[in-house]
């Protein structure tokens, strides 16, 4: 998917079920830039909603504790 703008994005994710938590700013040393990033949270009421309407590489039932990452 390509979007124009980040708020694009913002929106779509909002589509989905996703609000913005927070954002916060982050440094880069090496290009001297800083970095914006959103922090998001779903409200769900079953694991399959987690990666409901989201797409990256190969499809894979996501599980709680996969990864190391028991939170959501």
């Amino acid at each position: 998917m390509k979007f124009n703008s980040i708020i694009d994005v913002l929106n779509y994710m909002s589509k989905l079920g996703w609000r913005v938590k927070d954002s916060y700013y982050i440094s880069d040393e090496v290009s001297k830039q800083k970095v914006l990033h959103y922090l998001l949270e779903k409200m769900i009421t079953s694991d399959e909603q987690i990666v409901e309407g989201i797409s990256v590489g190969k499809p894979e039932k996501w599980k709680p504790g996969q990864n190391g990452d028991d939170m959501y």
